[in-house]
């Protein structure tokens, strides 16, 4: 094989890999008195409920926020 063949395989491949889906994740926190906290679009699964407890605990006073659900989006949702 040429050099110039194996070159282009690597350069079509790293275009395929980078081009894959992005996925994003959105979580929702609440409390026992229904107050609630919500995020979307992060890249990690742990900054996103970070985010939806910090929104739910600035919302309610009985400091008890938990995650209730977080789900990735690939932009097909």
């Amino acid at each position: 094989m040429s050099r110039t063949f194996i070159l282009a395989a690597l350069s079509a491949a790293g275009i395929a890999v980078s081009c894959g889906p992005a996925f994003a994740w959105s979580c929702v926190a609440m409390s026992s008195d229904g107050a609630q906290g919500w995020s979307s679009n992060y890249a990690e699964e742990g900054a996103a409920e970070h985010r939806a407890m910090i929104e739910c605990q600035s919302r309610t006073t009985s400091n008890d926020c938990e995650i209730q659900n977080c789900v990735p989006d690939n932009g097909k949702s």
